[in-house]
């Protein structure tokens, strides 16, 4: 026995036709389930299998992403300060940045360095 969707206002057809497309391929993946011959609970557990891995997936792959963004933050990070440090010791002549331009890379090397403080907290919260 089909159930009859109530009518939505502001749907074209096509987009009712969609609708309905969409419950018969809920239904053909529900029959086939079904039809395996496993009981309730076990089509349960395979779907708690199922929501698990690929919970696991996506906090792998942010795990990853997020290594990758702590090595070129790094990266960053130690280029600048060497930058930085260089323009301070180098003689007059060689430097290549203007006084204002050592501020905001001081301002940056700063920055970084509280950040990398806050890191191991960072860290501690995503365990």
């Amino acid at each position: 026995m089909r159930h009859e969707r109530p009518r939505v206002i502001g749907l074209s057809q096509e987009e009712i036709g969609d609708l309905e497309a969409k419950d018969d391929e809920t239904a053909e993946c529900e029959t086939g389930a079904l039809s395996t011959g496993k009981s309730a609970a076990q089509l349960k557990k395979e779907a708690r299998a199922s929501r698990h891995n690929r919970n696991e997936k996506l906090r792998a792959t942010f795990d990853k992403l997020l290594i990758c963004g702590i090595w070129f933050s790094a990266g960053t990070f130690t280029t600048t300060t060497t930058v930085w440090v260089l323009n301070l010791i180098l003689p007059d002549s060689w430097r290549w940045l203007t006084t204002e331009e050592m501020s905001k890379l001081q301002w940056f090397v700063t920055a970084g360095i509280v950040a990398s403080t806050a890191l191991p907290r960072l860290k501690r919260a995503l365990d």
